[in-house]
């Protein structure tokens, strides 16, 4: 590979340390190679107003890579925001998320302090306060309680105030004597530094420092995502509290989420997985962002970590809607054949000689006249065109390929050529197939929205005053039950059809266009 290519290639596709270049190489002499990588890295740096403890600025990389993922982020976090925000509060679905999500969150957090707790154990807890706690295990309830005030009260400034009352739930301590931490960790005589490398700020530093954060937090134009991903790598650096700063740094980064416009999301998604998980890498990242400060190390790891949480939520809310929208479809598709089943032993017992029975009886009601005999089996053979009247409206139905309408039986060839009317006013009626392949190109052009499916099916299916179903859409289409119900559903939304409901069951009327 060319060394112009380089500084791309070992920051867009990996935002590598010099150490990981000189691997990478497989050589130690790297230091030209990281000069151009630091001139190209330039170019997309931004300074930060968040200072460092020695007061010096911090800085992030937004490449067009970087950029684009952090955007890519938001995106799927907004489609999973709009999904959650949809389910009604008593959907078991949403419940179900909920809780799913709240045990892994209290999972990890159980983890970072050695406690051994089992699935049923972290449900029971969910589900309902118990009361038998130990000491050690009062921390997941506590940061329970917690979770659910951020949950309840999404948009509560991002003050002072907020760290208290945040800090009082994990602590159990309604009361506190002080909010910063006023105790030195580490050796006091280094000012916790070791190896020029920072522990956690000295005492002094505190106030000043928190509130160089708080100005940055409510004045920054970067995007929700890395601000807050720069607020959890600034309470961990700095760790402003006696106890629990790591937890202090993951309720605040959601807090940022939730003004984001994520709301009562941001609580439920398990970001709690860097209080416990790969914490040798974490280690390292933090290291090296404090020799060069440079965040956007911890920026693409924690990037990589949020997306696979998104997915992951993503997914499930798929499957549960699926599910959701199978049982509503079989519970109203079933009963439609039992009448059709109904139906067909009636000509069967007409078929096998069973009349006799029937001209029993005719005879026991008039014996004396016999030319009223003749009469009465032409009424008992009338039933026999029933099987004929199934088949005839499959035969209507190709044309239009919708319900067919009782009075289109009584004059099918007056109602095509005359009375039907298209959602289209321009465009010709009596459609034939290269009429619709006109108005489905036309209708691509025009609204470069519309799927090719959708325009394909709504070209042959736009006669007003007919009443389309998803299951049409699925059988014309041959796709998925799922996929029929968003695209109707789209096409609903652009305005070209009218979503009604039919007992258990939606249908979709053309609305007319203009």
């Amino acid at each position: 590979m060319a060394n112009s290519d380089l500084p791309i290639r070992f920051s867009d596709e990996t935002y590598a340390t010099k150490f990981e270049v000189s691997r990478a190489l497989g050589t130690s002499l790297v230091d030209t190679i990281w000069s151009n990588i630091l001139n190209y890295r330039s170019h997309f740096t931004r300074v930060l107003s968040l200072r460092n403890i020695e007061k010096n600025p911090l800085n992030v990389v937004l490449t067009p890579s970087i950029l684009e993922r952090c955007n890519a982020l938001e995106r799927k976090l907004n489609k999973v925001f709009l999904r959650y925000a949809r389910m009604d509060e008593n959907d078991p679905g949403k419940r179900k998320i909920k809780v799913d999500n709240y045990a892994k969150i209290l999972y990890w957090v159980a983890k970072k302090y050695n406690l051994t707790v089992s699935e049923s154990f972290l449900h029971t807890l969910i589900l309902s306060n118990i009361s038998a706690l130990t000491p050690e295990q009062m921390i997941l309830q506590r940061y329970q309680d917690a979770l659910k005030t951020l949950e309840s009260h999404p948009h509560d400034p991002l003050d002072e105030n907020f760290f208290a009352n945040m800090y009082s739930l994990l602590t159990g301590n309604p009361e506190l004597v002080s909010l910063y931490r006023e105790n030195e960790i580490g050796d006091v005589g280094q000012k916790a530094l070791i190896g020029r490398m920072y522990v956690a700020a000295p005492v002094e530093r505190l106030p000043d420092m928190m509130e160089n954060y708080l100005d940055f937090i409510q004045n920054s134009d970067l995007g929700t995502v890395v601000k807050a991903i720069l607020t959890y790598f600034f309470f961990v650096y700095v760790k402003p509290f006696e106890y629990h700063s790591e937890e202090m740094a993951i309720l605040s980064a959601k807090c940022v989420l939730a003004h984001g416009d994520y709301d009562d999301l941001a609580a439920i998604l398990d970001l709690e997985s860097l209080l416990s998980y790969n914490q040798d890498q974490l280690t390292r990242i933090f290291t090296e962002v404090q020799k060069t400060n440079d965040t956007t190390y911890l920026l693409v790891y924690v990037l990589d970590l949020a997306e696979s949480i998104a997915s992951d939520l993503l997914d499930r809310m798929t499957n549960i809607s699926m599910s959701n929208v199978k049982s509503e479809f079989y519970e109203a598709e079933r009963p439609a054949p039992k009448p059709v089943e109904v139906v067909k032993p009636a000509p069967e017992v007409v078929k096998p000689t069973v009349d006799p029975q029937r001209v029993y009886e005719k005879p026991v009601e008039a014996s004396k006249p016999v030319e009223v005999a003749p009469v009465k089996p032409r009424e008992v053979v009338a039933p026999t065109p029933a099987p004929v009247v199934v088949e005839k409206p499959v035969e209507v139905a190709k044309p239009s390929v919708a319900p067919v309408p009782s009075y289109e039986n009584s004059a099918p060839l007056e109602g095509l050529n005359f009375e039907m009317k298209v959602a289209l006013p321009t465009m010709p009626i009596g459609l034939d197939e290269k009429d619709a392949a006109r108005i489905e190109e036309n209708l691509l052009e025009i609204n470069p929205k519309l799927k090719r499916g959708e325009a394909y099916f709504y070209a042959r299916h736009c006669t007003i005053g007919k009443y389309y179903t998803i299951a049409q859409y699925k059988k014309t289409l041959g796709c998925a039950y799922e996929t029929a119900r968003t695209s109707m559903d789209h096409l609903v939304y652009e305005g070209y059809y009218r979503k009604e409901m039919l007992k258990n069951k939606f249908i979709y009327t053309p609305i007319p266009r203009r």
